[in-house]
């Protein structure tokens, strides 16, 4: 799940990118506030949804499956917006780029969580977690 090209591809080119498009700086600007803000409430919540929840998938991978499908889904969405105003461009990014980030929250956060559930040993946790940021990191290099 390496979320870092695409959070840099966002952050570095995303507002230019709907700038040209008639979008105004200002509601741009407001809606990546608002969206990284809301991760304040978002994040704890969606821990507290993944620890309370009961399936027989387990307790994180249904958010983990599921949320994959959104976050993708709101990034094409977010990646070509259609041909509008330029008031309606910037609601159009704000209304995608917040619900890219909640879905961005859905899948990682229980992500993260399942590394210490699958073993009692801090070695092997430790091995588990370097992998993991190991094939992060290529991915990151790669993209």
């Amino acid at each position: 799940l390496s979320t870092l090209p695409v959070v840099t591809l966002l952050a570095v080119y995303l507002t230019d990118f709907y700038e040209a498009l008639g979008a105004r700086l200002s509601a741009l600007s407001f809606y990546i506030a608002l969206a990284r803000s809301l991760d304040v409430t978002s994040d704890p919540l969606m821990s507290y949804l993944t620890d309370s929840c009961r399936s027989r998938w387990g307790r994180r991978r249904p958010f983990c499956v599921t949320g994959c499908w959104f976050y993708a889904a709101f990034l094409m969405a977010l990646l070509n917006p259609p041909d509008l105003s330029a008031t309606t461009m910037g609601n159009y990014f704000g209304l995608f780029y917040i619900l890219f980030f909640l879905a961005n929250t859905y899948t990682t956060i229980p992500y993260d969580a399942l590394g210490p559930e699958l073993t009692d040993n801090y070695e092997d946790r430790s091995r588990l977690f370097f992998v993991s940021g190991l094939y992060d990191g290529i991915g990151a290099l790669i993209a």
